[in-house]
């Protein structure tokens, strides 16, 4: 008892400078919603134009911007530079990866689209320091080493890397 008041006064103080204050953040890009179901983000000069999908949470737009929702707010990802040079289309299953061979040139942009995935995994490139956590229609997209050579990929869960979830990107 002794110590419980001066306990609950320091609690007090410090609870006391913590309280918080809602803010209106204001967009800084202007967003248009056209006739034709297109949509156009303008942010200092650089235009973004594309169409929603009713039924989907992650949305293309163009080739390297995808749109996803978390928590009820769209979520815009834009890679800037051009288009890919590879494009995989990645099937993530307990213990494999399929294709379980990449191939690219020295400092290829490489798109890799997980289509299929079953659990939990990662996309794991240690040369690259590149672990990605893989979920079912996103997309990661990277720049391969210019040393050409073969770099493993793998899932660093548990013990997935043992019991095969392996694959090999060759540079050539």
């Amino acid at each position: 008892m002794r110590y419980s008041i001066p306990l609950l006064l320091i609690i007090v103080l410090l609870g006391a400078g913590c309280s918080q204050t809602a803010q209106e953040v204001q967009p800084q890009a202007d967003v248009e919603v056209n006739s034709d179901g297109t949509t156009t983000i303008t942010d200092e000069g650089v235009a973004i134009e594309f169409t929603t999908q009713e039924d989907s949470t992650t949305q293309s737009v163009g080739s390297e911007t995808t749109i996803t929702e978390e928590n009820g707010i769209p979520v815009y990802e834009i890679t800037l530079g051009g288009e890919t040079d590879v494009k995989v289309d990645m099937e993530v299953s307990n213990f494999a990866f399929n294709p379980s061979v990449i191939t690219t040139k020295p400092g290829d942009k490489v798109k890799v689209t997980f289509s299929k995935s079953t659990g939990f995994h990662t996309f794991t490139i240690d040369e690259l320091d590149l672990n990605y956590s893989i979920a079912q229609g996103e997309s990661l997209t990277f720049t391969a080493p210019s040393q050409p050579g073969q770099y493993p990929y793998y899932c660093d869960i548990g013990s997935n890397r043992e019991a095969g979830m392996i694959g090999t990107l060759i540079v050539q």
